[in-house]
């Protein structure tokens, strides 16, 4: 009888000491996976914000591109050599209501033809006048 009693207690032991280790496997997996994800949301809102201001201050012609005019030609060549930058793929420029006027991409610069809404775009131009 004891030899039973103490089967059982060495059992529960060690099936504590698994649920113990998941649980603990488990917490660092997912405090991993959490902190590397925000890690990442928050290096690609970081370049954004940069990308955005280094072409604010670079693009003369940027309130007239919004409002759906065609970029100067230094400009277009400033954008030219822009988009081979490594840390960021694609931009769009948008009107104060909300749709792209203007898409760069490393394949492709150019105005749209069929504008896209964007309710972000919107909550950045409040967010600027406040």
């Amino acid at each position: 009888m004891m030899a039973g009693l103490a089967d059982k207690i060495v059992q529960r032991g060690v099936a504590l000491f698994i649920g113990i280790l998941v649980v603990l496997v488990g917490g660092t997996f997912l405090a991993i996976n959490l902190t590397t994800s925000h890690l990442v949301n928050e290096d690609a809102r970081s370049t954004a914000r940069e990308w955005a201001q280094f072409i604010a201050a670079n693009v003369t012609d940027l309130k007239q591109i919004a409002s759906g005019e065609t970029p100067s030609s230094a400009t277009m060549d400033f954008l030219g050599k822009a988009k081979n930058a490594r840390r960021v793929s694609r931009y769009v420029i948008y009107n104060s209501q909300g749709y792209s006027q203007f898409i760069a991409s490393r394949e492709m610069i150019s105005s749209v033809d069929l504008s896209e809404y964007n309710p972000d775009a919107i909550e950045a131009v409040v967010k600027k006048q406040v």
